[in-house]
């Protein structure tokens, strides 16, 4: 079910957002044996992926690495060692410090065409930027052409959990 937790700072956001998605992912192990989650990337999921990876803080130890499967809701197109590579985030600050088996990382190949196939989430984590984009669909993207964009959620969404984290202005963090 979707939430909508209204907090002080982006801290106490990514901390909030921490607790839900361990405890989303901690759920799905123990009902199906695994757990698949959507990540992202820009500036809004940094601190929350540096959280779950933190060994000094409960989350990491709490999911169990071993039963979870990785993917992205999106990428740019860029390789994965571009600075603007959503799985070049991930991978900096949470994959290199989870024990996470690597033939459970799906990314998405941001350097070859792009593919309309898409996996079943447990948890789908999306960022909104500074300038209203939302997986990588920035404002004056030609897909918005003809459309009146409402933000809504489906009634029958058949992603059990999402998380949508903003930030109310953009900070030099």
């Amino acid at each position: 079910m979707a939430q909508l937790k209204i907090t002080a700072d982006k801290t106490a956001m990514s901390e909030a957002a921490a607790e839900r998605v361990t405890w989303l992912v901690e759920k799905a192990i123990v009902e199906r044996g695994m757990a698949a989650m959507s990540l992202t990337g820009g500036t809004t999921p940094g601190l929350l992926y540096q959280l779950l990876a933190d060994p000094s803080r409960p989350w990491r130890d709490r999911i169990d690495w071993a039963h979870v499967h990785l993917f992205w809701g999106d990428e740019r197109e860029v390789p994965p060692d571009h600075p603007e590579s959503n799985f070049g985030l991930a991978n900096q600050l949470l994959i290199q410090h989870v024990p996470v088996p690597l033939t459970q990382i799906h990314r998405m190949r941001g350097e070859l065409p792009a593919s309309d196939a898409g996996p079943l989430y447990d948890v789908m984590l999306l960022g909104i930027g500074a300038n209203a984009h939302i997986a990588s669909i920035f404002p004056n993207s030609p897909c918005w052409r003809g459309m009146k964009p409402r933000p809504t959620l489906p009634r029958n969404n058949p992603i059990p959990a999402v998380w949508g984290a903003a930030l109310r202005r953009a900070k030099n963090d």
